[in-house]
């Protein structure tokens, strides 16, 4: 997905189609604003009602009610939050309002007296509004309106890019204190998803002269860092099994398992296979197959032999639909496993693979991001299967 609108689009056609908020957000088919009829949306929550899917939140630190003119909050402070910036609210007792705040991003408002006539309050483009609540009463919010149009993507981005980094790091961590407490044997997974987490981290904290972040959770090369991760992340979900008896890495292990979990959910990589094996196998091989397609790509645009990169193609789209079909998902016991390596191996593919390690100048910085990703996957593949792929090493 490209832009906000796009999300927005999906996940206001999910509200309609779903119908559980079909009469709580209206759409101003000219200006693209979504109202939120919060009485419809709130009513019968305690303190809490969202909508995920378009990243809306209302709160109250004390008891959500429903009043004459809208959702009041009782005793506490009144909180709107969301991924579209709010643009007004509307209710009663905010005839006379005043607004505290030195942020463009937050805004407070205090009620001044205890007027009861409908009013709408524009907020300019806020991301959280807050309402207080003077002398144990509080203004009756009855909708609040969000951004329509295009909006500031840059800043809505880079604030998912510091929600992944963070992510990110804290999985980094987490397997440092993994690291040790497993067996050697298992230390060249951990150390290949340790490099694909560090390498995301440097991505995504990158900034220009001015601090700016210069990575987007859009760019492509977060999107296939992410790929890799999901990758790596799978294999070890397999290997955790092995470790859930060992107290002190519990919150290591669930951390790391929620990651792949939902980059999964994120990437449209959730699919139903039977069989924890199948999942990094088959992910595994969709990565393998999406990086010798873009570099047979790159090599048919300069007007060389792809025939290596078919005839692999092929024999790893075979071997997929083997492996996902499998209950198991056990690739060692899949027959095409063995047809693999012998195209694998074989010294044509291997020459292939000597240029692509070689890579002139003039394409070296499109070749080397892709076949990094490729060996990778085909070490972790070597490892689970044992099958004797011959795997080289960049320089």
């Amino acid at each position: 997905m490209k832009t906000t609108r796009k999300y927005t689009k999906l996940a206001l056609a999910l509200l309609v189609s779903a119908g559980a908020y079909a009469g709580s957000v209206s759409e101003n088919p000219v200006t693209g604003e979504k109202a939120i009829n919060v009485v419809s949306l709130c009513s019968g929550k305690s303190n809490v009602c969202e909508i995920k899917e378009i990243g809306f939140r209302m709160a109250c630190s004390g008891e959500l009610k429903k009043g004459n003119g809208g959702m009041y909050c009782g005793n506490g402070v009144m909180t709107f939050s969301s991924l579209l910036p709010i643009t007004s609210i509307t209710g009663k007792g905010i005839d006379s309002i005043k607004i505290s705040s030195t942020s463009s991003s937050k805004a407070i408002l205090i009620p001044a007296g205890r007027e009861t006539g409908a009013a709408k309050y524009s907020v300019d483009h806020a991301s959280t509004v807050e309402i207080s609540d003077p002398d144990s009463w509080s203004p009756e919010i009855s909708e609040v309106t969000l951004l329509g149009g295009v909006g500031d993507l840059v800043q809505s981005m880079s604030g998912a890019t510091f929600v992944l980094e963070s992510a990110y790091s804290n999985v980094f961590r987490q397997l440092q204190i993994f690291k040790g407490n497993i067996s050697k044997s298992d230390m060249g997974h951990t150390l290949r998803l340790e490099a694909a987490l560090k390498e995301g981290i440097e991505l995504l904290k990158k900034k220009d002269k001015n601090g700016k972040l210069t990575t987007s959770v859009l760019d492509w090369r977060v999107q296939e860092n992410s790929r890799i991760i999901v990758a790596f992340g799978s294999i070890m979900d397999e290997l955790l099994e092995d470790y859930d008896h060992v107290t002190s890495i519990q919150h290591s292990i669930k951390t790391m398992r929620e990651l792949v979990v939902q980059l999964r959910e994120l990437y449209g990589w959730n699919r139903s296979i039977g069989g924890k094996v199948s999942k990094a196998s088959s992910t595994l091989l969709d990565v393998v197959r999406l990086e010798l397609q873009e570099l047979g790509a790159i090599r048919m645009s300069l007007g060389d032999s792809v025939a290596s990169y078919t005839k692999l193609l092929k024999i790893t789209g075979s071997l997929k639909a083997k492996v996902d079909a499998a209950k198991s998902g056990d690739m060692r016991a899949q027959r095409e496993i063995y047809s693999f390596v012998d195209a694998w191996n074989e010294s044509a593919w291997q020459a292939e693979l000597d240029k692509l390690v070689h890579a002139g100048p003039d394409v070296k910085n499109l070749v080397t991001p892709k076949l990094t990703m490729l060996l990778q996957a085909m070490e972790s593949l070597e490892d689970l299967s044992e099958a004797g792929f011959e795997v080289p090493k960049l320089d």
